[in-house]
């Protein structure tokens, strides 16, 4: 085993006993569908094919239909005889299920399916990073040429002289206002004055996630209570003009 493997393997140890009784407790409810209406006869017959694959008589841990077969007949003995094979010795005592050949199929069936959904899951989750990485690259790229550019070095620094006498708070409520206006994704390539909002405020993405969550639960708020409006001019009740540039109490 890899490290990955050996990562899945203790990961599918913790769910192995409950996957594999799930597993046989699915095989015993398809025999007994896929028997129903058989004839005891039948069934012996297959309890017959099960011990000529086994090399010796089984008990009833040991194979699958187990409950329909004891079901039909009145012991297990009677259905040993019945399928023509050699009884159990009354003072030997059944294995444990854990022990069987059944059950160590089982488990081994189970854990390749874990392990080959675990590798599916790990391939789409490196895929996904590896696409993340690239596009975080292609962004950074984009911003670095965009801010090389003349035209946007002037709009970073007026925009860094418009709001040099603005708090912390009225340059986040700027930006949370901008937000709302344009109504889509903000990033550092389409927001003049990146630079600056980010040296007074710290980390874009920290910044917006922070606003987004705000507007979000505005947008909830807003949702439940619905919208007042004054009659008088049409407008949403409460709500003020908001200029280019306010901040704080002058924000809706």
């Amino acid at each position: 085993m890899d490290n990955m493997e050996l990562i899945w393997w203790e990961q599918f140890c913790l769910k192995a006993t409950d996957l594999v009784a799930a597993a046989l407790l699915e095989r015993e409810t398809e025999f007994a569908q896929q028997y129903a209406g058989k004839k005891a006869a039948e069934l012996a017959k297959y309890l017959q094919k099960c011990a000529e694959d086994m090399g010796y008589t089984p008990y009833p841990v040991e194979i699958v239909g187990s409950g329909i077969i004891l079901r039909n007949f009145a012991s297990w003995d009677a259905a040993v005889l019945a399928a023509g094979l050699t009884p159990i010795l009354p003072n030997l005592e059944p294995p444990p299920l854990s022990c069987t050949a059944l059950y160590r199929a089982e488990l081994q069936r189970q854990w390749i399916i874990f392990r080959d959904a675990s590798s599916s899951q790990w391939k789409r989750q490196q895929f996904a990073r590896a696409k993340a990485r690239t596009k975080a690259k292609m962004a950074k790229n984009k911003l670095k040429k965009e801010l090389s550019t003349g035209s946007r070095q002037k709009q970073e620094w007026e925009f860094a002289q418009l709001h040099a006498a603005d708090s912390d708070q009225e340059l986040y409520e700027f930006l949370k206002d901008e937000k709302r206006r344009r109504g889509k994704m903000m990033s550092p390539v389409n927001t003049v004055g990146f630079q600056y909002i980010i040296q007074r405020l710290g980390a874009w993405r920290t910044v917006m996630g922070k606003i987004n969550a705000e507007l979000k639960e505005e947008r909830r708020i807003q949702t439940g209570l619905g919208t007042v409006r004054d009659p008088s001019n049409g407008s949403a009740s409460g709500s003020k003009n908001h200029k280019q540039g306010a901040f704080g109490d002058e924000d809706a």
